[in-house]
């Protein structure tokens, strides 16, 4: 939550440039790439230290993401968790305990940044064979919507 995963990153940021320059001279390749959990604190890392044109090629699918990703750091962003999981709360929490120290101006733009991206994570109604808090990547849950992200990618 502080912004610095630096092995991962450095590792999503290395793929991701290798796959830029790979397809420089195609413009609408995409990278779809999935996330879960902390893998969304990593992701979101790297993508704040990456250029625009290195960003605009990734389509992130977040699963139960301990940090929502938003629209605004890559080409397109979906963030999904079970209504019964609390880990994408956790958030929430950091950003609460982290205001303190900040002027009101820094307190309400924190705040204002955390209301917009939360916006933009879908709670699915758990699969009846969910277990626990239903935050497992592997869950039933998610399955169709991965498999769709899958058939919309792989469609073009």
């Amino acid at each position: 939550y502080l912004g610095i995963s630096p092995h991962t990153q450095d590792l999503l940021i290395q793929k991701w440039t290798e796959f830029h320059e790979r397809n420089r001279d195609n413009p609408d390749a995409k990278i779809l790439h999935f996330c879960h959990s902390q893998g969304a604190i990593h992701t979101y890392n790297a993508l704040a230290r990456l250029p625009k044109e290195i960003k605009d090629r990734l389509i992130v699918v977040a699963i139960a993401p301990a940090k929502v990703i938003p629209d605004h750091l890559c080409s397109k962003s979906y963030n999904y968790a079970s209504k019964n999981d609390p880990i994408p709360n956790g958030e929430l929490l950091h950003t609460c305990l982290m205001i303190g120290g900040l002027n009101e101006e820094d307190q309400q733009e924190s705040l204002a940044s955390l209301a917009a991206s939360r916006k933009q994570l879908i709670r699915l109604d758990p699969h009846p064979e969910a277990q626990g808090i239903d935050h497992a990547f592997q869950s039933l849950t998610f399955k169709d919507t991965i498999e769709k992200h899958f058939k919309e990618y792989f469609k073009d």
